[in-house]
């Protein structure tokens, strides 16, 4: 878990110790990159 160089915005969000996920995209990322990702996501604990 992190705060991502955003202390302030991840108390504001109320991250707290359980922390987040940051998730960051470019122009060569495709349709399978993007579903590969859903799928890690559907997998975390909410």
């Amino acid at each position: 878990a992190s705060h991502f160089y955003a202390w302030e915005t991840s108390q504001r969000l109320g991250l707290g110790a359980e922390g987040g996920v940051r998730v960051g995209l470019a122009p060569y990322n495709d349709a399978t990159d993007i579903d590969r990702l859903l799928e890690g996501l559907r997998t975390l604990p909410r």
